[in-house]
């Protein structure tokens, strides 16, 4: 028998060492990707500190012109403001708008890439220190915390603009609701005015019967659905000012009568 040409306990020895070393390599990986999540966490929590006075800033910086824009808008009937006036301020609201949403949107990418860069020079550090080269994986980490980022922003936009969404369609309506009820109130008027014509010819009819001169109504105010007073179609000299004298008579029974009649008859006619 010939005597083997290589010595077998050599290559067990080295397959054993390459499997150590593997799993050296394992376990420092495993524990740089442990601590890079630490370490990446410590960072965007000292950062953030900078990053919300950056942003309040911002806000500060738009939202009292913001609110200025708003509040005309919200009263351009009492401002008398030209349907051109505001459409000028809707512009500048808009553009406000974006403006801050832009500036704001600059201060967390900066923020992003300054919490990138704080990680990586760290890791790198990191990296020498575990005796490991995982340059690659370490790229591939930093990428998917970028993702990540950009993934909570994008929801965080979705939601902002459902929002926006919502309050736009509760404006409008706000406004549909706003317009029914002047609706309601003119068909209202509408209604109060026949009624008022009908007792009025009634009483011209009893008036023409009874020779009289003058056929006084009192009809007390009333409010509209916005709380204000009103009085249908009689003077108020009339109405506060007259002095009724003894040769005077009352007619209410009369009219009732009248439009007692008038509706019995259309009641029969149905």
């Amino acid at each position: 028998m010939q005597p083997p040409q290589v010595n077998p306990a050599s290559q067990v020895f080295e397959q054993v060492v390459d499997e150590q070393n593997n799993l050296q390599e394992i376990k420092a990986k495993q524990q740089l990707k442990e601590e890079t999540i630490t370490k990446e966490h410590e960072i965007r929590q000292r950062l953030s500190i900078e990053k919300n006075k950056a942003e309040t800033l911002i806000t500060d910086k738009y939202t009292n012109a913001i609110f200025n824009c708003t509040m005309k808008l919200d009263n351009a009937e009492n401002l008398r403001l030209t349907q051109e006036e505001k459409d000028n301020l809707l512009t500048l609201l808009e553009q406000l708008k974006k403006e801050r949403g832009e500036n704001v949107a600059l201060i967390e990418q900066q923020y992003n890439l300054k919490v990138a860069d704080e990680l990586m020079k760290w890791r790198a550090q990191r990296e020498q220190e575990l005796g490991i080269n995982v340059q690659k994986i370490h790229q591939i980490d930093v990428q998917n915390s970028l993702e990540r980022q950009q993934a909570e922003q994008k929801r965080e936009a979705q939601y902002l603009q459902d929002r926006l969404q919502m309050l736009q369609a509760r404006k409008k309506d706000s406004e549909r609701l706003i317009i029914l009820l002047h609706t309601k109130e003119n068909e209202i008027n509408l209604l109060k005015r026949s009624i008022l014509k009908d007792i009025a010819s009634k009483a011209m009819k009893i008036a023409i019967q009874k020779h009289l001169k003058l056929v006084i109504a009192d009809v007390p105010a009333t409010l509209d659905f916005f709380g204000n007073i009103k009085i249908d179609n009689f003077d108020d000299t009339v109405l506060n000012g007259m002095v009724v004298g003894a040769d005077a008579i009352d007619i209410t029974d009369d009219v009732m009568a009248e439009l007692t009649n008038e509706q019995m008859q259309n009641n029969n006619g149905k």
